[in-house]
């Protein structure tokens, strides 16, 4: 998107924040036990919480989407994006390529939704479930990003920006994250061997966990 710089330098001018960095601290300054940077198996979570019943994993993708920039490739990825497409039953599917991973839906290619960076955290996630690193709980998985609705802007950069918004809310709706992250856990269990898990409570895993898709909004209502 050639307007990104001029997004960020509008929402420099309306907010406290022009970084995915930045965003995440300010909004999450009033939640306690709030961390940053956090260590889930290999991944690095933007964001993590505990509370009694749950844990919180933010992504922070900030305005990532309204760019043309993918999350760098990561070959050592294909084994699981092969079982991953072996059974989610074409909810998920990646299209493996000597450079990249692209992903669809159903036939439906996956534009700005960040699958890449959300498979990483699921797999920290799951990693860490199954050595006993945290504990087996509801997990409130949020993907944080930027709603452009309020921005005072050029009208055609406007428009552009609330057609991307408004394409990646429809694709967050459309996947079945919850599958993914059940599959991804298996990935762990069957091929990978770490962790005892029944097939029960596997499926359990899987409807504890839980996606919201936030804008600067919602995202600070639900971390209460």
């Amino acid at each position: 998107m050639e307007s990104k710089d001029k997004l960020l330098s509008c929402i420099k001018k309306k907010e406290k924040y022009s970084c995915a960095k930045d965003m995440i601290r300010f909004l999450s300054r009033e939640a306690k036990s709030f961390t940053y940077d956090e260590l889930l198996g290999e991944a690095v979570i933007d964001g993590f919480m505990e509370q009694d019943d749950r844990y919180v994993v933010v992504l922070a993708g900030f305005i990532d989407m309204y760019s043309n920039t993918v999350s760098k490739y990561d070959m050592d990825r294909n084994e699981l994006y092969r079982f991953i497409n072996d059974n989610t039953y074409g909810s998920v599917m990646c299209d493996i390529t000597d450079t990249d991973v692209r992903f669809s839906c159903y036939g439906e290619q996956i534009k700005y939704f960040d699958l890449s960076r959300t498979v990483d955290y699921m797999l920290g996630i799951a990693y860490s479930l199954l050595t006993g690193r945290i504990e087996r709980k509801n997990i409130d998985f949020m993907y944080l990003i930027y709603n452009p609705t309020e921005l005072d802007i050029d009208r055609d950069d406007k428009e552009e920006a609330l057609a991307v918004y408004e394409r990646l809310c429809e694709e967050c709706n459309t996947l079945d994250l919850s599958t993914l992250f059940t599959v991804t856990v298996m990935y762990l269990r069957d091929i990978r061997g770490i962790g005892k898990i029944t097939d029960e409570e596997l499926e359990m895993l899987g409807y504890n966990f839980t996606v919201y898709l936030c804008d600067q909004e919602l995202y600070p209502t639900l971390l209460v």
